[in-house]
């Protein structure tokens, strides 16, 4: 049987606001100065591509003469999703940007898991489901709505601290496992 998604929760809401607890705890450590996928209502830095304002975080070009360190909880439907994972490696590879840190879905069966986060950022999986800040489809602000997954903080930089693996059938069949 299908899961079935609680429009309590705030299915068809993509507008939902990391909660301060986690984002405090990063902020502590990579001193974000720049909100990549925001609203006005839900920015978390002094500076952010406000969707509502017409910012859009995925045309954003840094200033050349400022450093940057840069927060990212975009809309977790697919492609925005995506095209926001390669907007985050785009931008760590420039020289004024120390760091992009994306939170996003543990979905790691997917080809962007795979492809492009593996290869070039560190992973962390969070033990527990985010609670997110929003309005939910009845019109109220909830501040316990977790995911429909548990998420996991992706770090682009200029050394991320990767994890070597290299997975294949023809290992997978070698396996005393397999």
């Amino acid at each position: 049987m299908a899961k079935q998604q609680s429009n309590e929760n705030g299915v068809g809401n993509d507008e939902w606001e990391t909660p301060d607890s986690l984002f405090n705890v990063l902020t502590e450590e990579f001193h974000f100065n720049y909100d990549l996928a925001c609203t006005s209502e839900n920015i978390k830095t002094v500076n952010g591509s406000m969707a509502d304002r017409g910012l859009n975080g995925l045309e954003f070009s840094p200033d050349d003469r400022k450093e940057y360190s840069i927060w990212c909880n975009p809309p977790y439907k697919a492609k925005p999703k995506e095209a926001f994972a390669k907007k985050c490696y785009e931008l760590s590879l420039l020289p004024n940007v120390k760091n992009v840190v994306l939170l996003i879905p543990a979905a790691t069966e997917t080809n962007m898991f795979h492809d492009l986060l593996i290869p070039n950022c560190e992973i962390r999986l969070l033990r527990k489901r985010v609670k997110f800040m929003g309005v939910n489809t009845k019109g109220v602000y909830v501040t316990d709505k977790s995911g429909q997954s548990g998420s996991m903080i992706c770090i682009f930089s200029k050394n991320p601290l990767i994890i070597p693996y290299n997975l294949t059938k023809k290992t997978l069949t070698h396996s005393p496992l397999a």
